[in-house]
């Protein structure tokens, strides 16, 4: 595969990944959803590393735009 045509399928499997996280279902929290599927891709380690999942940002809901685009930072750095 060419080095362009990598680069388009780890972008759109990012983009796959954080629509999952964005419609989370009614019955879970944002959350914990996310931290379930980053977790699910084995970057639990990473994440908790880098503080991905701070629970002032991630519980408050006025946060939720900003946590949505660390974890889209997060998960371009780490898919590859």
């Amino acid at each position: 595969m060419t080095s362009e045509k990598t680069k388009q399928i780890r972008k759109e499997f990012v983009e796959s990944i954080l629509e999952d996280i964005i419609n989370v279902p009614k019955y879970s929290s944002f959350c914990s959803h996310a931290y379930c599927k980053i977790t699910h891709l084995g970057l639990r380690l990473k994440a908790e590393e880098e503080n991905l999942f701070n629970k002032e940002d991630c519980s408050n809901p006025e946060n939720k735009n900003e946590f949505i685009e660390r974890i889209e930072n997060f998960l371009a750095k780490y898919i590859r």
